[in-house]
């Protein structure tokens, strides 16, 4: 398909216009949301640190309840076993 040459001659001036409009948008919009995303994406960084801490003290001291639960049941078998070796 041939153009004519008024359209030839039309072409660099809208692809210039194009590019334009694309480097307002990217310097007016796009920019300044890139440091809105990036703060909140800090801000979900160290939220998630602090909830991974939460979880990992949380798991912590479940397992210093269920090795008590463990030390008081062993105790309880050896003065079962005490009081059945004295009986024989």
């Amino acid at each position: 398909m041939v153009l004519g040459p008024r359209v030839s001659k039309f072409i660099p001036y809208l692809s210039l216009g194009v590019a334009t409009a694309a480097f307002i948008f990217q310097t007016t919009v796009l920019y300044p949301w890139h440091h809105e995303l990036d703060e909140a994406f800090h801000k979900l960084k160290g939220e998630q640190a602090r909830m991974l801490k939460d979880f990992h003290d949380m798991k912590l001291k479940r397992f210093d309840e269920l090795e008590r639960k463990v030390i008081g049941v062993e105790r309880r078998q050896d003065v079962v076993e005490q009081a059945a070796a004295r009986r024989l």
